[in-house]
């Protein structure tokens, strides 16, 4: 029986992709970079409430706070020093959750702002905390003894930094933090996911943050079109179970789990030619995020983590990518209807890609109930205007991602107020949740002339990268 190859022995006998040769290119294009420092001063906020300028000037005002700070701080009582050339030993559990976010969003913000201003107090205070990192001799939590969330919220910071501080770097410099990136995102992620794609919220991040990483070293270490070739694999195989299966994990992990592989699917597009932006289940997340809006709009349905405010369940995040990207008017009146374009969560990501131009849908939905019969979710209102009474059901299994124990439940709103809540794995948040709602399994809600059916799609799409 022949030995597997290891990823190091995959790595060096792999087939190289051909990518544009410059920097940036895995964040934006060369192109979209240089169009940049005129984008961010576009105040044109079309329909959704937040401009261009008023997206930068956010992301700018966090990155100038950044500049002077001698200590990270994170989670309710942590820090780190500035920089932090040596790696935390301690940690255990989520720990270093609060520890990835802080680094990664000093990474995002100080790089946008350089890209956005030219103004390189932001570029080498981005570098100084990339090449500082590039010291640690792994991105994830050293007690647990496996990797989490931490790794792909550090990876896609350095990504962001390596690509757009590129210019900064040295020769020398280049060379040492593309050898960290190897090290550190591209092996272990390869190992990991080179044995399948899973269907939850940290696979898409882990997808993400390889191809990504991978698309900014390319040419610089061995495996970057390996990396590369199999985040696209992960991407598809992803949302070809959503197309065929309509899984869920809970709104409030899918929406930004769904935008950051749109964010990688668009670069794969724009640097391999690999074009699966008319991926068929894209509309039908944006069906489902809208079904599930309260008639407030102020609201998603709350079934346990899986909801609460349009702030907390980031529909907005692919809803920006598509509607720039694909102009998807349905996203266009997603945003219009819940002006969610400038909150702050992943607007890293948002203001690369928004366009307050995007087309936006005259009305919303025909419908006024929605169907998602393989997921097990259905809603009805009795309209779409803002007073209405909005009724969403649940009953999907317990099994999925982030769903609980809090199958067969049903939520009624009355406008804002929420009438009856699901109180199954939301009862810990206290006892004025309400008490358990349980759905007769044998209820359906007719489907004749109001409530639309979503079917099992049909994948069709270009061919892979590894397809030739």
């Amino acid at each position: 029986m022949a030995r597997a190859e290891t990823a190091e022995e995959q790595f060096a006998a792999e087939t190289p992709l051909d990518l544009p040769a410059e920097h940036p290119r895995a964040v934006m294009s060369a192109a979209a970079a240089a169009a940049f420092p005129a984008k961010v001063t576009v105040t044109e906020a079309g329909a959704f409430g937040a401009s261009p300028a008023d997206m930068f000037a956010s992301i700018r005002t966090r990155a100038d706070g950044y500049l002077e700070e001698t200590e990270i701080s994170f989670g309710a009582d942590q820090s780190l020093p500035w920089p932090p050339a040596v790696m935390p030993q301690e940690g255990g559990g989520l720990s270093w959750n609060p520890l990835a976010g802080a680094l990664a969003e000093r990474l995002k913000s100080l790089s946008v702002a350089y890209a956005g201003t030219g103004d390189e107090r932001y570029g080498n205070r981005a570098k100084e905390l990339l090449l500082a990192l590039c010291e640690w001799e792994q991105w994830y939590d050293p007690t647990n003894g496996y990797f989490a969330l931490e790794i792909g919220n550090i990876s896609i910071g350095v990504a962001f930094a390596h690509d757009l501080c590129y210019d900064l770097l040295s020769e020398q410099e280049r060379a040492f933090t593309a050898e960290a990136i190897g090290r550190n995102t591209l092996l272990p992620l390869y190992s990991k996911l080179s044995a399948g794609m899973g269907n939850s919220n940290g696979w898409a991040l882990w997808a993400t943050a390889m191809g990504l990483c991978a698309m900014s070293v390319h040419g610089d270490v061995p495996g970057a079109s390996r990396c590369i070739r199999l985040a696209e694999d992960c991407v598809l195989d992803y949302f070809d179970q959503r197309a065929t299966n309509h899984r869920a994990e809970a709104q409030g992990y899918d929406a930004w789990a769904y935008g950051l592989q749109i964010f990688l699917v668009e670069a794969l597009r724009r640097n391999c030619g690999a074009d699966h932006l008319d991926h068929p289940f894209f509309p039908t997340m944006i069906d489902f995020g809208t079904a599930f809006l309260a008639n407030d709009r102020n609201h998603q349905a709350w079934f346990a983590d899986a909801g609460g405010s349009v702030a907390y369940v980031a529909w907005h995040f692919p809803a920006t990518l598509l509607g720039s990207w694909t102009g998807d008017p349905d996203a266009g009146w997603y945003l219009k209807e819940t002006q969610t374009v400038g909150l702050r969560g992943h607007d890293h990501m948002k203001l690369l890609a928004y366009d307050p131009a995007m087309p936006v849908a005259e009305a919303g939905p025909e419908e006024t109930g929605a169907i998602f019969p393989r997921v097990g979710w259905a809603s009805l209102r009795s309209d779409w205007e803002r007073d209405g009474v909005f009724v969403a059901l649940q009953s999907s299994s317990s099994g999925q991602g982030h769903c609980h124990m809090d199958q067969n439940n049903f939520l009624i709103y009355d406008g804002p107020r929420m009438v009856a809540m699901d109180c199954g794995y939301a009862s810990a948040l206290g006892a004025a949740m309400g008490g358990r709602a349980q759905l007769h399994p044998r209820r359906r809600q007719d489907a004749d002339r109001q409530t639309r059916v979503n079917p099992v799609l049909r994948v069709n799409r270009c061919p892979r990268l590894r397809d030739g």
